[in-house]
């Protein structure tokens, strides 16, 4: 997975959920399309984690993601 660089200044870098930049994975808030920030986790799906898929999870604080919100994350990713 080829992680937008412009999610870096957004990668949460420390806590259980903290990466580095240029990580393949990692969670990140952004302020999405709507006005809602997203918060997201991205996992490449190596074999280090046993999963063989890329996955991305997208949430807002009050609702589920709209389809616009997640378009505007899948161009991340």
């Amino acid at each position: 997975m080829k992680i937008d660089s412009r999610l870096e200044n957004y990668r949460w870098r420390t806590g259980p959920w903290g990466s580095n930049t240029g990580d393949d994975f990692g969670a990140f808030q952004i302020p999405g399309p709507c006005g809602e920030e997203l918060k997201i986790i991205a996992s490449p799906g190596d074999a280090h984690e046993s999963i063989p898929w890329e996955h991305v999870s997208v949430s807002t604080r009050r609702r589920c993601p709209f389809w616009k919100e997640m378009c505007f994350v899948k161009d991340f990713f």
